[in-house]
């Protein structure tokens, strides 16, 4: 009786660590052709990275990279500026953490724009113990305004992408199955454009501490809630935010906050907010309230026919979205379909232009 007791004992601790674990810790291992630096191989990224200089590309071989070499990657702003980007004659690099750390982390380390990750996959950044309760991000930034580009985030324990005090770009980038998407945190003005934020735990793009990010031209849909600001504001432009759980956007002590030109629809609630000093104009929005969505500011409340509602955002010729925006709010050139963003002469709500 005491052995049959003891099995069931060590089979409920085995399930209750797979269960806090997930899959997220795992054991894969490295297997690509090395990174390129000028005419020289190295086993590891990190290994290139501290042999090189100052505006030099290190490049990414097609593959997994997965050693101790490959994760917390980091170089000293003040000494040089490089490009880590997927080499041109492979169709994918994945960083790969198993759980064990950060992809990128610029921790106060004096990154600027011309410090670049261009292409990468990065995913896998939990820890599972109890040292770190937040677990880590694909990439941490802190008081520093690295580009990050045409990357895939995703299966982070904590968040995609992290900011603290820091104004990275993070363009053309798909972030999903994180526990957030972004944090902009402490007075970060992160520029967030032309990405897909989906299917995270909690929120799309999470924003606190007195932060003020660009939230432009982005798919936002199928996560918990869609962009939430506490303490913080944001100035969205022509964004789709659509299917979340819970909520669009919610606005909490969030002071002159804008929504322009987007398209807030199917979420649990649009607007999660009676908070005055937000101002939604030329929108689509599923909620008709006065005090965030007045009528005089060009607003509208029809369905936008979605070509498939839930997964194909695109706008149908009938769509009621369609030359409904404000042109004077649009400074960039495409949709997220790399399309012309404005055509026939007015723009349209959302993130893609019929």
């Amino acid at each position: 009786m005491k052995n049959k007791s003891l099995i069931i004992i060590l089979i409920i601790t085995l399930i209750l660590v797979t269960i806090s674990c997930g899959e997220k810790t795992t054991e894969i291992e490295s297997y690509n052709f090395g990174v390129i630096l000028d005419s020289l191989r190295y086993s590891t990224i990190q290994e290139a990275i501290d042999e090189a200089v100052d505006g030099d590309t290190i490049f990414l071989t097609q593959g997994i990279f997965a050693d101790a070499g490959d994760k917390n990657l980091n170089w000293d702003g003040n000494e040089k500026h490089l490009t880590i980007k997927l080499h041109q004659e492979a169709d994918y690099a994945i960083i790969e953490c198993n759980g064990k750390g950060n992809g990128f982390i610029f921790n106060c380390t004096h990154q600027n724009t011309s410090d670049v990750i261009d292409g990468i996959t990065i995913r896998n950044c939990e820890k599972c113990d109890s040292e770190n309760e937040i677990g880590y991000a694909g990439i941490y930034c802190e008081d520093v305004a690295v580009t990050i580009k045409n990357c895939i985030i995703k299966d982070c324990g904590w968040c995609g992408i992290y900011c603290d005090n820091a104004d990275p770009i993070i363009e053309n980038c798909e972030i999903f199955d994180n526990k957030d998407g972004i944090m902009a945190d402490n007075e970060s003005s992160p520029l967030i454009k032309l990405n897909i934020i989906r299917e995270n735990e909690l929120d799309g793009v999470f924003v606190s501490g007195d932060s003020y990010p660009s939230i432009i031209n982005n798919l936002i849909v199928h996560n918990k809630r869609g962009i939430y600001c506490l303490y913080g504001r944001a100035w969205m432009v022509n964004n789709t935010i659509a299917d979340n759980e819970v909520w669009g956007i919610n606005y909490i002590n969030s002071d002159s906050s804008e929504v322009i030109n987007c398209i807030i629809w199917d979420n649990g609630k649009g607007f999660q907010t009676a908070d005055i000093n937000i101002v939604v104009s030329y929108s689509c929005a599923q909620d008709s309230f006065a005090s965030v969505n007045p009528d005089t500011l060009g607003n509208i409340y029809d369905d936008p026919l979605f070509v498939f509602p839930g997964t194909n955002y695109h706008l149908p010729s009938i769509s009621p979205c369609i030359n409904e925006g404000d042109n004077d709010a649009v400074y960039w050139d495409v949709d997220l379909d790399d399309e012309q963003r404005i055509n026939n002469e007015v723009v349209d709500m959302g993130v893609y232009e019929w």
